[in-house]
């Protein structure tokens, strides 16, 4: 964004006025326009925002009891981007703003300060930021994870009020009143993976439909693409010797993943489980062997991971280089990724500098604040400390504008100041 140098503006019911206007009007009237012009800046530069409330949680739910309302929460944390994205962009919307105020309880918490982390234990948050929806009794009505911006999170709110929608609480009412209907448990099912409940009692009712050719049918499809992993089920055989089949009704993209997710359990399990060098091996064995499109590659990816944590940064940078090449369309989160782990860990100046180029392609694609930061680290650990310099304050300044957390940047430029 270019830096750009603003006249100070008092703008009130469409109407612009700046300084130099006001120093224009006539003497005999300046003092009464200026007051009124600046009461009336006053008033309307306080933007709206929703009012959460920051008491003992005990406080929060009586409340919500007394007034009849839901209670929405906002389970953060400080050093989530999203979250400060949402606070600066989403809360501060008027429309949501009234909305939010008028119909429910609002509450802003920490989750990993105070009541935060048993909050968050309660609910099964995993991801920030999530958006509770809770009821004066405590129950979890509903909820949505990730940023949203204004227009989709006053659709959610409403959504939540609406007494047709299909909320969690109500689908946990219909699930124990006996509704069998396939299209509502596996509606059900997904939800209940989604918020980190137990699909099992509802997976057992569900699972019976889902054989041979049913398992086509969208409601099976769904299911089956969210929860089945391993590769002996009678589902997985089904699905795995008839590829092409799904593929037809949805997609080569999405039938093709899938399969390669499956063949890929092994090394995903030998990667993120400790799993030994044979575990590790074996496992690529499977999806080497399976002749599903896109093996290979998948492979190597997965072969990043795992030498990145053995520690063995010589077979982690020749891979990353190679999964370059075989990348062309690798987009600047990709870049910067790749580019933070040689950071990390390589030391080999040359490898590094590959690593500075794929970075600098990422700012110029995206001169967001995570790659610029990445590109600031590489450029002071290969010894250009001026230009580090120069780049960090850059990551600073974009980090302002996204209102993203900067803290470590801002350390590392202090340091390299007072080097």
């Amino acid at each position: 964004m270019d830096n750009l140098v603003f006249q100070p503006v008092i703008s009130f019911d469409g109407l612009v006025v700046t300084c130099s206007h006001i120093r224009q009007i006539r003497s005999v009237m300046k003092s009464f326009f200026t007051a009124l012009l600046l009461t009336l800046a006053v008033a309307t530069s306080v933007k709206a925002d929703i009012q959460f409330q920051h008491g003992p949680w005990q406080e929060i739910l009586a409340q919500a009891g007394k007034e009849n309302k839901l209670i929405f929460v906002d389970a953060y944390t400080s050093w989530c981007g999203p979250c400060k994205w949402m606070a600066a962009n989403t809360f501060t919307n008027d429309e949501v703003a009234t909305f939010f105020n008028a119909n429910f309880i609002n509450a802003k918490i920490d989750m990993e300060k105070g009541e935060g982390p048993d909050i968050a234990d309660k609910y099964n948050v995993r991801a920030y930021p999530t958006l509770l929806f809770v009821s004066a009794s405590g129950e979890l009505v509903h909820f949505a994870i990730g940023a949203l911006d204004a227009a989709q999170f006053l659709e959610l709110g409403k959504n939540v009020l609406d007494p047709n929608f299909a909320s969690l609480a109500k689908m946990k009412k219909q699930f124990a009143a006996g509704e069998t209907d396939r299209k509502f448990l596996s509606t059900y099912i997904l939800a209940l993976k989604e918020v980190g409940e137990s699909t099992e009692e509802a997976l057992n009712k569900f699972r019976p439909g889902m054989t041979d050719a049913a398992l086509l049918e969208e409601e099976n499809w769904v299911v089956f693409n969210a929860l089945f992993n391993k590769l002996d089920s009678e589902q997985a055989k089904y699905f795995l010797g008839h590829l092409s089949d799904f593929a037809k009704i949805y997609g080569d993209d999405q039938v093709y993943y899938k399969a390669l997710n499956m063949y890929s359990n092994g090394m995903i399990k030998a990667i993120y489980t400790g799993g030994t060098q044979e575990d590790y091996d074996a496992g690529k064995k499977i999806l080497l062997n399976s002749g599903v499109k896109g093996a290979a590659y998948r492979a190597l990816s997965y072969d990043l991971e795992w030498f990145k944590r053995q520690g063995d940064w010589d077979n982690y940078s020749k891979t990353a280089i190679e999964f370059v090449k075989q990348t062309p369309d690798i987009d600047p989160s990709g870049l910067n990724n790749l580019a933070w782990s040689f950071y990390e860990g390589v030391d080999d100046q040359k490898m590094l500098k590959t690593a500075l180029k794929w970075i600098t392609k990422a700012c110029e694609e995206e001169p967001g604040y995570a790659s610029l930061d990445t590109k600031a680290m590489l450029l002071h650990k290969l010894g250009r400390k001026d230009d580090a310099i120069e780049v960090a304050r850059e990551a600073i300044e974009a980090a302002k504008i996204s209102g993203e957390p900067y803290e470590a940047t801002q350390e590392a430029l202090d340091l390299w100041l007072a080097e």
